[in-house]
């Protein structure tokens, strides 16, 4: 167990010391650019403000599966120009005094 522990700590230390480097790399290669330290520097910040983009492999659309990245964005584009029509023709038109 001792053995195990001290592999850990080696790691932990090894992880530290290699992510002060790196960061010290960045500040020196962006002291001029204050929007690049903030590039670095924001996501310690502020991390709930990282940007996540997820992949979509397969949509499903009038009971047909996509799954061909173009496909799958003219999907979306064709659903997107014509939602407002769609929606538009159920809204009841109210008149006005």
């Amino acid at each position: 167990m001792q053995g195990i522990k001290k592999h850990t700590k080696d790691i932990v230390l090894f992880c530290l010391a290699a992510k002060e480097a790196y960061y010290q790399d960045k500040i020196l290669n962006s002291k001029n650019s204050v929007k690049e330290l903030w590039k670095t520097f924001s996501p310690m910040i502020n991390p709930s403000k990282i940007k996540r983009t997820e992949e979509i492999k397969k949509l499903i659309a009038d009971n047909n599966t996509v799954t061909e990245g173009p496909k799958i964005a003219n999907t979306f584009n064709s659903y997107f120009c014509e939602v407002g029509k769609s929606l538009a023709a159920n809204v009841k038109e109210v008149k006005t005094s």
